[in-house]
């Protein structure tokens, strides 16, 4: 069999994990952007490194019909997936995402669109112009949120409280919409639910149902814990996954990963937007311990144009761990100094690290999206109880420290208290995770 050469179009969370899955298939790897060697580490894991822009579409293509290159692949960076898409276009290699599929994750208005033809609810929604906004406060109740069509991580969004913030909010959309179109829609004040899926020959498969336990950071309710397979496993598999598979097929999603954004609240699931690629939290090493295999790996097997052979059946099997689920902890801005505790973390057997994007020096910027979490561990554990006390460790272990040796991290706290008055339904504490340490 000829050995492929892979191109991978960028370099994101998800590439080093790829490159070794990779390189254990035999497969000859290729890491491209225009960053030197150096400063990126998938390059110095890859068997060959280039120069060559992500952007640069013609020198890619130029370079791998001159190299031989059989295949590409992107994880989940947007602007990489979009040249490796095109890219994969003009040299006639797989890439898993349909046109349709891609639209709706790329265009939030036309993603509602799918959802209410096959029947899924969606908070009420229009689109922003500019001349329309003094009649948004005639049409929708406040808060609304407002956000690009086109963005992702939260770039661009605001909720707006009253009137006279709109105007602020659709010029700050603007900036981060390539389209330079913008939606608002009802805030809806419920439950925030993944769901994990892959697409695979008309068939649906269900890798998981999370529940993001929020934390409010400056003033807006961001990932804080998503607990893994928790109370809607039933009702998410046996009344939505159905019309999910409606969705995959009018939107002829055959291949790949996805992840359904939604917002439960009083009986009703709102649908919110599209994450047609790998999630950006390295959710595939869970499932990986989960079932042994994940998203990631079959995503690139699609990409060499493997044949996946039954493996993708392991999803149907229960997992092994009791419960467990993601901490994420968030950042304030200003330079790290000074991080503590880090290495003993890594050391444990029930806590994995999954991202880790801050170092000494560097600088931190803002609240205002996701690229402000500094850390997000995984937790594995017996009961609800336990992932209380693995949380609490974390906090006393690990610290950031700016020059003054202040801790920028934000920790939170009382997961057990607000995992028990969710589970019987005191909406007076209902999902929100009290905030600790934040001036």
């Amino acid at each position: 069999m000829k050995r492929h050469k892979l191109l991978f179009v960028g370099a994101d969370s998800s590439t080093e994990d790829a490159l070794r899955y990779a390189q254990s298939l035999g497969v000859y790897t290729i890491v491209t952007d225009y960053r030197p060697k150096e400063m990126v580490r998938a390059k110095q894991l890859a068997d060959e490194a280039w120069m060559v822009d992500v952007a640069d579409l013609d020198t890619m293509e130029k370079r791998c019909m001159e190299e031989k290159v059989t295949a590409a692949y992107a994880g989940n960076h947007e602007f990489c997936l979009d040249q490796c898409r095109l890219l994969c276009k003009r040299l006639n290699f797989p890439f898993y995402a349909s046109d349709n599929g891609w639209k709706a994750a790329r265009d939030k208005a036309f993603y509602k669109e799918i959802c209410e033809e096959c029947g899924l609810n969606t908070p009420k929604w229009c689109r922003l112009k500019e001349e329309t906004l003094p009649e948004l406060s005639q049409r929708f109740k406040f808060p609304v949120v407002i956000k690009p069509v086109d963005s992702c991580a939260q770039q661009g969004l605001s909720v707006v409280y009253y009137p006279d913030e709109v105007p602020e909010a659709y010029r700050k959309a603007l900036v981060f919409s390539a389209s330079k179109e913008v939606i608002a829609e009802e805030f809806v004040d419920g439950i925030e639910i993944y769901i994990s899926v892959y697409f695979h020959e008309n068939q649906v498969y269900c890798l998981g149902v999370f529940e993001n336990f929020q934390a409010n950071i400056n003033g807006r309710n961001n990932l804080g814990m998503i607990v893994h397979n928790g109370r809607y496993n039933e009702y998410i598999r046996n009344e939505i996954l159905p019309k999910f598979t409606m969705v995959a097929q009018r939107l002829e999603c055959w291949e790949g990963p996805c992840l359904f954004q939604c917002i439960y609240k009083d009986g009703i699931l709102y649908n919110i937007e599209l994450g047609y690629r790998l999630d950006g939290v390295c959710a595939w090493r869970i499932y990986k311990k989960a079932y042994g295999i994940s998203d990631l790996e079959l995503a690139l097997d699609y990409s060499l144009a493997n044949i996946h052979r039954g493996k993708i059946a392991a999803f149907n099997s229960p997992l092994e761990h009791n419960v467990s689920m993601s901490y994420f902890l968030w950042a304030r801005p200003g330079q790290v100094e000074r991080i503590i505790g880090l290495e003993e973390l890594c050391r444990r057997t029930d806590i994995s690290l999954q991202i880790n994007r801050y170092k000494e020096g560097d600088i931190i910027r803002n609240h205002n999206n996701m690229r402000s979490i500094a850390y997000h561990f995984t937790l594995y554990g017996k009961d609800h109880l336990e992932l209380d006390r693995e949380i609490k460790e974390i906090n006393n272990i690990l610290h950031m420290l700016d020059h003054e040796g202040k801790d920028m991290l934000i920790y939170l706290e009382g997961y057990y208290d607000t995992w028990l008055a969710s589970m019987n339904g005191d909406m007076n504490k209902k999902y929100y995770v009290r905030k600790v340490n934040e001036e």
